[in-house]
């Protein structure tokens, strides 16, 4: 994820705001997934509520090194 968030840098400029869907993935990371980021990933679309749409793999990539939840 690191090089797919550097390189897409240029589409999605830094932004300090957290997503809800940032939320909803960072609590499968750390609850029900045991740190399996790959399979939160899977899981996150279900586990969005109605209306929130779920994000690209890149914009994902770029908000968790933003928010510093992965190493750059």
């Amino acid at each position: 994820m690191r090089s797919l968030a550097l390189e897409s840098r240029i589409k999605y400029p830094a932004c300090n705001v957290i997503p809800y869907w940032l939320l909803c993935y960072w609590k499968l990371v750390r609850t029900e997934t045991d740190g399996d980021f790959a399979r939160a990933w899977d899981l996150l679309p279900e586990r969005l509520p109605r209306g929130v749409k779920c994000p690209t793999v890149e914009l994902l990539a770029v908000a968790l090194v933003d928010h510093g939840l992965v190493d750059r």
